[in-house]
């Protein structure tokens, strides 16, 4: 648990280690245990949250709710159903603050009527004990001569629209967005605490999802939309909430929720069954996988089953790079090859103060005090990389979806290239270890993969009219793919067209791994053949080659050669 604050630890002791403190319930240290990024407590519960050391910095933020009245209240001073719990005055950290909205009660079981009396109309109301003596009341009362008016009265709810607090929608030009395209008919796998399916926003976004807890790897039934941690929920708002009015709107508001529950209600869990959700998520058809979650330890199944979701499933996944700060080191399973880790930034486009820097992350995305659902009908405000990841991820399913319209089989992977070559470069100029290739763009990401229309012209005997502009068209996979082993090393050589359709190839990609490592190689349209040196164990590698013009390309079988040798 190097470099986390303990439960028991002194505020104060804590912030000198770098750390931002926050208290928390004792919880056993758990070898091998992964935690959400988020760790500031939600709920009138106080649940021991994740383990300590990966804080999340929620926003100190009182949002208007409509009271069980219909009287507007503040969720901080008067909350409807659950009391806001407050951090301990030391902590830097200020807690996020939960907007519940009652709504509506079953069964009309009351009739209201108004009766002309002598000092003018008065409203009466008589309960029934059931909906057929509600509407005998109201039979009944018709006949009266001195009643004006009788109905069944029926609840009501004050519309919350909290899309103005939504501050990352404009600064990602989502309504330029959703004009072309919203993720519709793109899958975005969220392996997390769970998904509150029948949260307002998210009605219908909710697919049947599965759950691995207890350290197994094995499914513990359950279709992953129980979430008792909020966590998930909050994620799964920030991809795909309903663009309806109603509370809080995703960035992709068309795309489907794959509820992947591998985190209890602390928000911890085990590396197997975080491997096992990635790999179940990829083989259930999910098109992006969102890890908002991670740890300092780097483990080969981790990278294994990130490696199968990538390039054999060309899933596209979006982890979190973490929440250490400047000088923290690589966050897993973000700093892994296949998975594209995405730092937060403010309102300003600024990195976030707590913001892990590093050579792995490649996209930077909107992470301090963003408003998302949250578990029971709620909504709250949260900071972190946790995030900003599912910004990339629904920013991804929007481009998709753009590409399918002239691409029908189109995958996660050949989208990832897209959102990377379109970002909005922040910082230093070009990729930098803080916003990596720059600030998600989905806008221009979804305009990058539409044909653009031809423009309409009249012909005249010198001025012929415009073709059309194709669409890109990924590469082939590459061939007589051969790989050889020597002796701590290991050798691939290929041959491959020079362009698909009318785009040169300008890349190409190679990725060999064993059961124990991942290597992989990038290299110009020149690159033919790469090799590896330096393998410290014996095994035999399975390597694959795929090229790029814009957009990659599938990837080759893989190929296994000779055992590489000591």
């Amino acid at each position: 648990m190097s470099g986390r604050c303990a439960a028991d630890d002194h505020q104060e002791a804590c912030r000198q280690r770098g750390v931002n403190a926050v208290s928390y319930p004792s919880i056993p240290t758990i070898a091998g245990l992964i935690a959400i990024a988020a760790a500031i407590p939600l709920s009138s519960r106080t649940p021991p949250g994740v383990v300590p050391g990966t804080p999340e910095v929620a926003a100190s933020q009182v949002s208007t709710v409509a009271g069980a009245d219909g009287t507007a209240g503040s969720a901080s001073a008067t909350p409807t159903r659950r009391e806001v719990p407050r951090l301990p005055s030391k902590s830097a950290d200020p807690v996020a603050v939960v907007a519940e909205v009652p709504l509506p009660t079953p069964a009309p079981r009351r009739v209201v009527a108004i009766r002309n009396t002598e000092s003018g109309p008065r409203i009466e109301v008589v309960k029934a004990p059931d909906a057929p003596a509600a509407e005998a009341t109201v039979a009944a009362l018709q006949r009266d001569p001195t009643v004006a008016g009788v109905n069944i009265d029926t609840p009501v709810r004050a519309t919350v629209d909290f899309s103005s607090q939504q501050w990352a929608l404009p600064a990602l030009n989502a309504t330029t967005t959703w004009a072309k395209s919203t993720g519709a008919g793109v899958r975005v796998a969220v392996v997390d605490t769970g998904v509150q399916g029948s949260h307002p926003d998210l009605q219908g976004r909710v697919l049947s999802g599965a759950e691995f807890l207890g350290g197994t790897g094995q499914a513990t039934g359950g279709n992953g939309q129980n979430d008792q941690n909020g966590h998930g929920t909050h994620v799964a708002g920030i991809v795909g909430a309903n663009r309806d009015g109603n509370l809080v709107t995703g960035i992709a508001p068309g795309a489907s929720i794959m509820p992947v529950r591998v985190l209890d209600g602390n928000g911890a869990g085990w590396n197997s069954d975080v491997d096992a959700g990635i790999i179940w998520a990829a083989d259930n058809g999910a098109d992006v996988i969102n890890l908002s979650l991670g740890g300092n330890s780097s483990s080969s199944t981790d990278a294994a089953a990130i490696a199968y979701a990538a390039n054999t499933r060309h899933v596209a996944i979006f982890a979190a790079a973490g929440n250490g700060g400047p000088t923290a080191g690589p966050s897993y399973p973000g700093a892994y090859p296949g998975a594209i880790g995405v730092s937060a930034t403010d309102s300003s486009n600024t990195i976030a103060s707590f913001s892990n820097r590093g050579s792995y992350v490649s996209l930077a995305a909107p992470g301090v005090s963003i408003l998302s659902d949250f578990p029971t009908s709620t909504v709250a405000t949260m900071s972190g990389t946790s995030m900003a990841t599912p910004y990339a991820s629904g920013s991804a399913a929007d481009a998709l979806s753009a590409l399918r319209t002239t691409s029908p089989r189109a995958t996660g992977r050949d989208i990832v290239d897209v959102l990377q070559q379109s970002a909005t470069d922040l910082g230093v100029a070009g990729r930098d270890t803080s916003y990596g290739f720059g600030l998600v763009n989905p806008a221009a990401a979804v305009n990058r993969v539409t044909a653009p229309s031809p423009t309409p012209t009249t012909p005249t005997p010198t001025t012929p009219t415009p073709k059309p502009v194709p669409a890109p068209t990924a590469p082939s996979a590459p061939r007589a793919v051969i790989v050889t082993a020597a002796t701590r090393s290991l050798s691939v050589r290929f041959s491959a067209p020079v362009n698909a359709g009318s785009r040169p190839i300008t890349k190409y990609q190679v990725l060999c791994t064993s059961a124990s490592r991942s290597v992989s190689a990038t290299g110009n349209a020149n690159l033919r053949s790469a090799t590896f040196t330096g393998l410290s164990q014996p095994g035999s590698f399975r390597c694959s080659v795929r090229a790029g013009n814009g957009l990659w390309g599938p990837w080759t079988s893989p190929v296994a050669p000779a055992a590489a040798r000591r």
